[in-house]
Order: C-alpha cells, then structure tokens, then sequence
C-alpha cells in the first residue's frame, strides 16, 4: 500500500487527544493579546538600544498555528536590512540585553551561530533573535530562513492539517523523538509539519514510517528529488535526508540520531498495529518509587554515576554535547578494560551546572583473573611482542591454544568500573571539557540511584525501567 492511499482518519484515541491539544478560542485570545504585547515591548526595547531600521516578527509555531494547547513558545525576531545586518547583530546582545534587564525582565543569554536572548515575560520564555532579511542568494545567517519556513508551512498546510500536525507532535514528544536540540537528537517542529505537509495527516505519517529504514528519503515536492543525493555527500553521517524546500542544500532531518529513528518507527508500526494514548505526551507515564524497585534488584550494585560539575554556565546545547563526548569516553573507557555495559545515558541540568551519566554494567565488579587473547603463535614480531609483555607480569602463561593462538590469564589493573573511571576518565577527556569541569563525582550502587533520582525523577525512570510506556 502506498502513501497516498494509506487511510487518513481520526479513531477515538485520535479524538481524544485533539480535544486535549487543540486550542481553544480563549486560548487563542490570550495567545494573541500575548503576542502583540512582545512585539510592541520588542521593539520598544529594540528603539531604545539605538536600532532604527528593523522590523519585529513572530515566527515558530505561534506563527504557523501548530502550537499544542498549554505550550506556548514564542520566537520573536528582529529582522534587520542585509546591509546593516551583520554589523548590528555583532552589538545586539550587548545592547538589547542590559535593557530588558532593567525594565525587571529575567534574560538569559544563549548561543546558536549568532548569540541571542531568552526572556521571561508574563511567565512564558521567549526567544529574542536577530537575523537578516532575506532577499533571495545565500543567507547570511542561520536563521535567515525563519520567515520562509512560517509562509511555506501556511501556505502549504489546510486548517485540518494544523491539528494532524499538533497529532504527530504529541505523539513525537510522547515517544520522546521530538525536538532537533541534542539532548533529543530527534524532529524538530518543522521537520513535523513537513511531514505532514508530504503526507496529508498523522495517521498517514506514522502508518508510513512503520516501514522506515535507513537510509530514509523523504522530499516533500518532486522538484527535491535530485537534492536528496547532495545532502547525501553534504550530511554523510545522516540516516534521513529530507531537502528544505525553501533551501535545498539543507537537510531538515540532520538531527535525527539513529536511537530517535530506531524509536519513531517502532512506536509508528505499534501504534498502527493497536492505537493507544499513552503513545502521546498528554498520557504521561507515572510510577511510584516501589513499582521502581521492583526493576533494581540485584542491578543496584552494578550502577555507576558519574556527575560533572561545571565552574560556570554553559549553553545547554553545548553542555549536552560535552556530556555525550564524556559518556563516550566512559563507555570506551569501560570496554576496554573488559566491562560490559549493558546502558548508558547522559543528563544535564545547566540550571545546577551539573551533567550525569548512568551506567549500567552486567559486572561491576570483576573477580579472579581475566583471559586475554593474543596473536597466532606463528605471526612472530606480534607473538615475541606478547610473550615479552606478559613474562614481566603477573601472569598465568603464555600458552598456545587449540586455535595456535597465545593466550594468558591476568589480573586485572582495576577490578571495579568506578575504581577505574576515578582514575582514568578526566585523564581521557578532551580539554575543552576538562578545562571547564569544577569537580568529577563517581557514584555506585545506591548512591547512584539517589544521585539519579534527585537530577531527574523522568531520566531516573527511564533507566531503571528501561522499558519505554507504549511498549506495554
């Protein structure tokens, strides 16, 4: 069965969880009186930092009407003329941000290709980002695109096909694949409406990516056809390619980690096998500690943590990916010295300057002595090479093996995981991260879980019962 004729319709769970997403008219009213209330406080702000030829736009899912109800991220941006461009958005952050903070805003200062600002209005963060305007020819800046994305996602999706949108990402968020950032490596919002935009609506989406696999080509006209194979030499280490369509060169789903794909099209043929809500954010998955515990057993003893603490804030994306280099380092580290690990999984709360890594070994503990292979008796520079190495240690051996292979039964330099991630992690990681670590803190067992439980009560259940909720 094709796309384009799978079935596109709505069952009860569908018509369940729209009447939980949709916004409602007084939630449109107060979104809109919301938004025109930043535009004018924008440019108000903006005026008074000395900027004047600019214009202020809202863009994201605000703009495009796909928000979910009770989510309301606003983008606000600052639009200014391509010759003065790269020049005011050099100053903008310093100018603009003192500002904001002195009207009683609370402004947090992030970092994408340019800087930009958060700020805390009315209860909701937003997103103050400057850019260019973009005039056709090759943009000066990442987010010069932005205006593009909100006018060919209105243009291209019906008021219907808004709620299939707002289906498919309660259902990305429930699956956990939603969101390019990458503490998820997963589909950002317009990688979601995009998929709508090829495939008409949530059902269809899902029915169809049951069947995904890598290398998974997805192009929304057919005119993107032939960019499928430049992304590919472009994003080699990508498992989807899916063309922008109002920037062919850019690959919407560069994201997208091979974890999130394995999990989207799992959960996607689950869900089209037997349609449940708690495939969706709106279900929650809840569990008390005790049900936990029933999970742990004799796993405790073979958890370790390893918690790192930063001198200073760090951009989150940034502090995601330094964690995820250092679980990395951690596993190889663990492998190599003859650990099995079973799970891993990194966390990070720039809010407390803290990163995590949980690890899950089949022994944490090694008893006795371990084999180790060496080469063929009659590769002599490799074989004279071991039997030298091994007659200055402690050893038992080196004898020749049914196969002709030397082989020796050694004790181990570190006889416990943490043991030996205290000793040799900070040592393995690379300097820009070790540079800006306060302190490397190694937990077991119990402490572990504790450890894990105060970060976060959703990461510490996930990895205790590994399980996910829609599984069953």
């Amino acid at each position: 069965m094709v796309a384009g004729t799978l079935p596109c319709e709505h069952g009860s769970v569908e018509g369940e969880v729209l009447s939980q997403v949709r916004p409602t008219a007084a939630d449109y009213d107060s979104v809109g009186r919301l938004v025109k209330h930043l535009v004018d406080l924008v440019g108000s702000v903006v005026r008074s930092a000395g900027f004047d030829s600019f214009t202020v736009s809202v863009e994201g899912s605000v703009a495009k009407d796909t928000w979910l109800k009770g989510e309301v991220d606003v983008d606000v941006f600052v639009w200014f003329s391509r010759d003065v461009c790269k020049r005011s958005i050099e100053v903008f952050v310093e100018k603009v941000a003192p500002l904001f903070a002195s009207r009683g805003f609370l402004v947090e200062l992030r970092h994408a290709q340019h800087p930009y600002l958060r700020v805390l209005v009315e209860g909701f963060w937003v997103e103050v980002v400057p850019g260019c305007l973009y005039t056709g020819g090759r943009p000066l800046t990442a987010v010069d695109r932005t205006r593009l994305h909100t006018r060919y996602v209105v243009s291209s999706l019906s008021p219907p096909q808004r709620d299939e949108v707002r289906l498919l990402k309660s259902f990305m968020k429930g699956v956990g694949v939603y969101g390019a950032e990458l503490a998820v490596g997963g589909f950002s919002g317009y990688a979601a409406e995009l998929l709508v935009v090829k495939y008409g609506c949530f059902r269809r989406v899902v029915c169809s990516a049951a069947g995904w696999r890598p290398p998974v080509i997805l192009y929304v006209e057919d005119g993107l056809r032939d960019a499928v194979k430049r992304l590919m030499g472009k994003y080699p280490s990508s498992l989807v390619f899916m063309p922008d369509p109002v920037d062919p060169s850019r690959n919407v789903a560069a994201s997208v980690t091979p974890r999130s794909l394995g999990v989207f099209v799992l959960a996607s043929r689950m869900y089209c096998r037997s349609p449940s809500i708690k495939f969706f954010h709106v279900h929650g998955c809840k569990a008390s500690d005790s049900v936990y515990s029933s999970y742990l057993g004799e796993r405790i003893e073979n958890m370790v943590l390893v918690e790192l603490v930063f001198k200073e804030r760090v951009a989150p994306d940034n502090m995601w990916g330094m964690a995820e280099r250092a679980r990395k380092v951690a596993s190889g580290l663990l492998k190599s010295h003859g650990f099995i690990v079973v799970n891993s999984s990194t966390f990070c709360d720039p809010s407390s300057l803290r990163c995590a890594m949980l690890v899950e070994l089949q022994e944490r503990v090694r008893r006795g002595l371990q084999a180790r292979e060496g080469p063929f008796a009659w590769d002599a520079v490799q074989a004279d090479r071991f039997i030298s190495k091994y007659l200055e240690l402690e050893a038992v051996g080196p004898w020749i093996d049914h196969d002709g292979r030397l082989r020796v039964l050694v004790k181990p330099p570190y006889t416990s995981a943490d043991e030996l991630l205290s000793a040799k992690l900070a040592q393995g990681l690379p300097r820009s991260l070790k540079n800006r670590l306060d302190s490397v803190l190694v937990h077991t067992g119990l402490n572990a879980i504790d450890a894990a439980r105060r970060l976060s009560r959703q990461w510490f259940r996930e990895n205790i019962v590994l399980k996910p909720c829609w599984i069953g």
